[in-house]
């Protein structure tokens, strides 16, 4: 497998990470990201013994509503279980955290932005101290129980003022206005790019994704500015919803690692 491509264990929304161990193992697929909800549903223990057993590449650990912005009394059990997830992904040799902030409550944007940035700090600079890095993904505009963050743009804006820095998802940005210029001003923050695909007139929410080149999104071009303006690191590929479960996401995963190959060899990365 191209060692920029890696696969979210999310993809496979209904299976338990041994399943996915199990299909990553038949698949050649090395690189990938674990979510602490399959983690601990496993059981933490056993559960990273297994994946170290495994040799995998761990692109990120992946840890979502991580504040309840708006009741800052919460924060300190908070902080110490995202701490709790620092060491994880230490453990694992995980890239980065990959984070949602969680739901901001009554709050207007720049107010959760504010609290996200207050209540994350102490777990930053211990994060950074263990080697491990924080990307903040942004979210469905619809997903509000997930962050405040929606747009590219204003993701980006927000990781530089917090020192972290950013998880791009393309199902979540393509759309915006101007996006190639955001994507080259933004590109010192933008650590980690999670894919996937999307069919005209689809509804669900979150959406409902596609495996790559079934849709309409133009991953291609997309992949094309992030590369011109410098991007280094792995394009995620994340598939969830109605469709991949329909299709069977071991199918869907396999042939979106083959769009994915051929995109990248066409762009010469």
């Amino acid at each position: 497998m191209h060692p920029r491509i890696s696969v979210h264990g999310l993809s496979g929304r209904w299976s338990t990470l041994y399943e996915d161990l199990d299909f990553w193992a038949s698949a050649g697929i090395d690189y990938v990201g674990i979510p602490m909800s399959k983690l601990d549903d496993a059981g933490r223990e056993e559960g990273i013994k297994r994946i170290l057993d495994a040799d995998l590449r761990v692109c990120h650990v992946v840890a979502v509503k991580v504040f309840e912005l708006s009741e800052p009394e919460r924060w300190e059990a908070q902080r110490q279980a995202l701490v709790e997830v620092v060491d994880i992904g230490r453990m694992l040799g995980a890239e980065r955290l990959a984070i949602t902030a969680g739901p901001p409550g009554p709050l207007m944007a720049d107010e959760a932005a504010e609290a996200f940035t207050e209540a994350l700090a102490p777990v930053r600079d211990y994060a950074a101290e263990q080697g491990v890095g924080i990307a903040v993904e942004h979210n469905h505009v619809l997903r509000r129980d997930l962050s405040f963050l929606n747009t590219l743009r204003d993701g980006i804006t927000f990781a530089r003022a917090a020192d972290v820095k950013l998880c791009a998802e393309v199902q979540n940005f393509w759309v915006e206005y101007d996006l190639k210029r955001t994507i080259e001003n933004g590109i010192d923050v933008i650590d980690l790019v999670q894919i996937s695909d999307w069919v005209m007139a689809d509804d669900s929410v979150p959406p409902n994704r596609a495996a790559l080149g079934d849709g309409v999104i133009p991953l291609e071009r997309i992949m094309k500015w992030l590369l011109d303006a410098g991007y280094q690191g792995a394009f995620d590929i994340e598939l969830v919803g109605p469709r991949i479960d329909a299709e069977g996401y071991q199918t869907a995963v396999t042939r979106s690692i083959d769009w994915l190959e051929g995109a990248l060899a066409r762009l010469g990365a």
